[in-house]
């Protein structure tokens, strides 16, 4: 009889801890406030864990639809001692639900471990208005701008210029064309003999946006730097050769080195331990001393994707979930400023600063998966100070200027792009931005056509229109 109750308390002991265990979330969804769906949610499973919070639009007669999703991870004043604490969500309400008309949102949570996902009580209706962008005052207003900055232009497939009568002011007036070097590598000798021809005959320079170390050559470690070269200089060369060595007799003055020390610390978009800051340095400088032993006279930009990192304590635009958190790739100014100094030391020191800072971003309009820690975020702010503190170390700064949203495949607009990218010029310069180079640059879908610079919206009518922007006098 004994044994029997024993074996009764322990089912009853382990019948207890697997429904303990088997806890679904709980939370709420609390309120609209300025755009911004608030709530909290926990699992009692791990108290530890972000629960996902996924949001639906609820229309009468159509099926029910996602419309985002967060995560519970924010603290919040006013769930203080309790244990909502650092449990709170925040969800910025997208563009298309801010038209004028009332919507609803249901919210449920997501289950950590046993259980089921749950329906957060008392959906939220709300009426916001509908957000108004007029950007089209850009494409008249003018610039004063002190000394003479360049203007670049770089956009896939340029080789139809070559033999095109359609741009010939942006042809005598634009500094630099950047090539891709994908597209170096794919255009084939005729198309690339055409356009070292056209580049001697208008004298244009042309800088080749590369990756300096490339992600695939991260797991070579102490021989990622020789390999990226090898890499990289093979594809380059086709330009560069003579005609008589098969090449197309071109010039590169400038390679704009995309994110090297990124794709040495997170290639391909993972946190691997190839390398530290440190090693990818060294890689980076035998990578620049073997590109400098072939062309003397080449010099070298540093370009960052600059809002997927923190900025001196300012936050990431998202959180890769990598161990630098809320700074997505890590603390920019370090980087940079290790940068300079180890290229410098060794004798290969960078010419300038290339800035991606797209426009929707610079805005805070573009989303976010931590939109919550980035709502009071002014991000023009930390690319004015990259812009001061690159100048400091004797850098020259470029900043490309472009938009993603109307730049996407998906519902992209060549008019919208044109616009944007002429008004992202009036708001840096409102805020006290000169860069030394305007680089018009697309890798969108947007603008579909190079040609010609007179139909609206091309990319040339738009490279054309920033220089008119810059210099009204030029003819």
């Amino acid at each position: 009889m004994k044994r029997r109750a024993m074996i009764g308390v322990i089912l009853l002991v382990v019948a207890g801890t697997q429904l303990a265990q088997a806890a679904n979330p709980v939370g709420a969804l609390d309120r609209e406030r300025d755009g911004w769906l608030e709530g909290w949610a926990y699992d009692a499973d791990d108290m530890t864990a972000k629960v996902r919070i996924h949001f639906y639009v609820e229309e009468e007669g159509a099926r029910r639809r996602i419309a985002g999703q967060a995560r519970a991870k924010f603290t919040r004043e006013d769930l203080a001692g309790t244990e909502r604490q650092g449990h709170a969500f925040s969800w910025k309400i997208p563009a298309p639900l801010r038209d004028g008309r009332e919507h609803t949102i249901k919210a449920f949570a997501l289950n950590v471990g046993e259980g089921t996902n749950v329906a957060l009580p008392k959906p939220v209706r709300f009426t916001l208005a509908k957000e108004t962008r007029d950007f089209s005052k850009a494409t008249t207003t003018k610039l004063k701008v002190a000394g003479a900055p360049g203007v670049w232009m770089c956009k896939g497939h340029p080789w139809g210029l070559a033999k095109s009568g359609e741009w010939p002011f942006v042809r005598d007036h634009v500094d630099c064309v950047k090539l891709y070097i994908g597209d170096i590598d794919k255009a084939g000798p005729e198309r690339l003999r055409d356009f070292a021809a056209l580049q001697r005959a208008h004298g244009f320079k042309v800088a080749v946006e590369l990756g300096g170390l490339v992600d695939w050559e991260a797991p070579a470690k102490e021989q990622s730097g020789e390999r990226s070269f090898a890499c990289e200089y093979a594809k380059v060369r086709k330009f560069t050769d003579p005609v008589e060595k098969g090449g197309a007799g071109g010039t590169v003055h400038w390679l704009d080195l995309d994110g090297p020390f990124r794709r040495m610390m997170y290639p391909r978009g993972k946190e691997k331990n190839y390398h530290t800051l440190e090693s990818a340095g060294r890689e980076l400088v035998d990578c620049l001393e073997l590109w400098r032993a072939k062309y003397p006279e080449l010099k070298f930009n540093l370009l960052t994707n600059f809002y997927n990192y923190g900025w001196n304590g300012a936050p990431a635009y998202n959180d890769f979930g990598f161990k630098a958190g809320s700074e997505g790739w890590g603390d920019y100014k370090k980087v940079f400023d290790f940068a300079v100094k180890v290229t410098g030391e060794a004798g290969v020191p960078l010419d300038g600063l290339t800035i991606d800072a797209p426009f929707d971003y610079a805005r805070g309009d573009h989303a976010s998966n931590q939109a919550y820690v980035i709502r009071d975020v002014d991000f023009m702010t930390p690319v004015r100070e990259l812009e001061d503190h690159a100048r400091s170390k004797g850098l020259k700064v470029r900043l490309i200027y472009n938009s993603e949203r109307p730049g996407n495949k998906k519902g992209g607009v060549d008019k919208a792009y044109f616009e944007e990218t002429l008004a992202y010029m009036d708001a840096y310069h409102a805020r006290g931005g000169r860069p030394d180079a305007y680089i018009i640059q697309s890798w969108y879908a947007h603008p579909r056509k190079w040609l010609p610079e007179d139909e609206p919206y091309t990319m040339t009518n738009l490279v054309k229109a920033a220089i008119r922007k810059l210099r009204p006098r030029s003819r």
